[in-house]
């Protein structure tokens, strides 16, 4: 009898892991994408680049990010997605679809994201160096 209990038991834990691995699997696009961003935006946000490394990274990651924002965007398995990270990103489409939304916004990526964050030339004069 505990024999069975336990091949139930077994056949129920891979089961259930097996749906684990595939919702994983279902956001394996939009987590790349959020993954190239995040590097992007770290790239160019770098102090110990020269600017010449910073422009190359950026723009090799660039035309990266382009064909994984389309990837998301055309990836069948995310609609109907209830997943917290699916909602977050279509919420923010614009610093989520850096690349896409700066174009549609008729701006470089980088200003595009500097703007969506609320940086400006006048916001980052004004601010002081300080304990908050």
């Amino acid at each position: 009898m505990n024999t069975i209990n336990i091949s139930k038991t077994s056949a129920l834990i891979v089961l259930l892991s097996a749906g684990c691995l595939t919702h994983a699997d279902e956001l394996q696009s939009l987590k790349n994408m959020e993954r190239e961003r995040a590097q992007m935006v770290s790239a160019f946000l770098d102090t110990d680049v020269t600017p010449q490394e910073r422009q190359q990274y950026v723009s090799s990651s660039k035309r990266h990010l382009v064909d994984l924002e389309r990837m998301v965007l055309r990836d069948d398995e995310l609609l109907g997605n209830t997943s917290r990270l699916v909602k977050l990103v279509f919420k923010n489409y614009d610093l989520s679809f850096l690349v896409h939304a700066s174009a549609e916004a008729q701006h470089g990526f980088v200003e595009h994201w500097l703007i969506e964050v609320g940086l400006s030339n006048d916001a980052i004069l004004a601010a002081r160096i300080g304990p908050r």
